[in-house]
């Protein structure tokens, strides 16, 4: 659950969020990663992100990954993203097929692409969403309240630190 979000949305769920994705998954038992990320792409939040150009999605669609144009990985990443544009994919489900990607290809596929920090950055942020939205169980009230807590997290470990030392800072205002 947690790694779609930050595929899709670029965000820590939240508890209470959390809570309902639960409810979701529970519910559909035999749903695969794409058809979650497909439910949550329906969500009028979700398509609120993405009302770009191609381009402009494409990019953004990326740096849920971490990868930028010009970037090891991320020029094939928008390629790819542009490609599946132009041939009527979903947002949503180009964002589930990414994320099963990136979690399940074999270590040599990821390095084939150049996308090692960008499953490192996956893996960082959804550590960062456990930490923001259920260790420390805070929700956010906007979208952009849940971008915050993975904001500034990429492939590094000192970068997971000081996001989980933001959400501290956020989650219990005084205590330093």
């Amino acid at each position: 659950i947690l790694n779609v979000c930050i595929s899709t949305f670029n965000a820590a769920p939240g508890a209470a969020n959390l809570a309902t994705l639960e409810e979701w998954v529970t519910a559909n038992p035999d749903a695969s990663v794409v058809d979650f990320a497909e439910a949550l792409g329906a969500l009028p939040e979700f398509a609120a992100l993405y009302t770009g150009t191609d381009e402009e999605n494409a990019a953004a669609m990326a740096a849920n990954f971490g990868l930028s144009a010009g970037s090891t990985g991320g020029d094939a990443a928008i390629a790819y993203f542009m490609q599946e544009l132009a041939a009527g994919t979903s947002i949503a489900t180009m964002l589930g097929t990414a994320n099963e990607f990136l979690l399940t290809s074999d270590a040599a596929t990821i390095t084939s692409f150049g996308l090692d920090a960008a499953k490192a950055t996956l893996e960082n942020k959804t550590v960062v969403a456990q930490y923001y939205s259920v260790t420390q169980g805070v929700s956010g009230d906007t979208i952009a309240d849940l971008q915050t807590a993975v904001d500034g997290v990429d492939d590094t470990a000192a970068s997971v630190t000081a996001a989980e030392a933001a959400v501290d800072n956020a989650a219990n205002p005084g205590d330093t």
